[in-house]
């Protein structure tokens, strides 16, 4: 029996190891490839319609995964269906999907998710290190007066 099935509760530990399963050691209906990211994100869902109630830790490890593994259009997708939950994603959260973006170039996203942070009273407002990752975000994308602009 599984643990859902006899009542024992997901711990973040147990959603990490999940979400680490390689999309390619799961057979799919259809035969066809997934990439790990879109893997990630129907495993959240399947998890939800299995009966899982949405929650934090469960969206935090599948946006950091999705981050760490360089998925940022899915971990945006993830981070937008948190908020949309209820839930409130961390700092670390904010700075990983822009960490994500930067690196992809998508500095519009980066200013974005910055911008949205210093803006929601309820999330906690960008520190150094989200900072450090903007400006790092827009000298990567030669957008050095707004690297300075965010500095000044």
């Amino acid at each position: 029996k599984g643990m859902l099935e006899v009542g024992v509760e997901p711990q973040s530990r147990t959603y990490e190891s999940l979400l680490k399963i390689p999309s390619s050691s799961i057979r799919r209906k259809k035969g066809g490839k997934v990439s790990e990211g879109l893997y990630i994100v129907e495993t959240v869902e399947r998890l939800f319609s299995l009966g899982v109630q949405p929650n934090e830790p469960l969206y935090n490890e599948a946006i950091l995964r999705c981050c760490r593994l360089g998925y940022w259009k899915q971990a945006l997708t993830l981070l937008q269906d948190m908020k949309n939950s209820g839930f409130l994603p961390s700092q670390k959260i904010y700075r990983a999907c822009m960490l994500a973006c930067g690196k992809n170039r998508s500095l519009y996203d980066v200013l974005k998710l910055l911008k949205e942070m210093e803006e929601n009273d309820a999330i906690e407002s960008p520190n150094v290190k989200t900072y450090t990752v903007a400006i790092s975000a827009c000298t990567r994308s030669g957008k050095f007066h707004q690297a300075l602009s965010l500095f000044f």
